[in-house]
């Protein structure tokens, strides 16, 4: 195992809402030690969960989500979002003049952005979870 101020450890920037969006704003909150499966990578990056909305995707709140950046997120893929201020993670489906971001949670609404401004507004691609302890 790493020691948290490890080149090799993820760090953790901030919060993200799986429920109505929270306003984004980038903090540093320690870091993970790498995990074999984790390796660090430019971009990569973890964010704490707050909210249900995404909790039969199996992302529960205070869970950590590992987001890498830079790399699309495609059709179905779960995405880290910005909504004007705000930022979400929520399952991507382009539509033909929108996007919508589905939450994983019934009791939740689907969020459309226009399609010209989606990409400016992808934070990364969700591709991992640290269970909370």
């Amino acid at each position: 195992i790493l020691k948290s101020g490890s080149h090799k450890a993820i760090p953790i920037i901030g919060s993200i809402a799986a429920g109505p969006g929270k306003f984004a704003v980038e903090e540093f909150n320690g870091t993970i030690a790498d995990i074999r499966e984790l390796q660090k990578e430019e971009g990569r990056f973890a964010l704490k969960i707050q909210g249900d909305s995404m909790k039969d995707a199996g992302i529960l709140d205070g869970d950590l989500a590992i987001i890498q950046t830079q790399v699309p997120v495609s059709n179905g893929q779960i995405g880290a979002v910005l909504i004007d201020d705000e930022a979400t993670l929520k399952r991507v489906y382009y539509e033909k003049d929108r996007v919508r971001l589905q939450p994983e949670n019934e009791f939740y609404s689907p969020i459309y952005v226009e399609r010209d401004s989606f990409n400016s507004r992808v934070i990364g691609r969700y591709i991992a979870l640290v269970r909370k302890a």
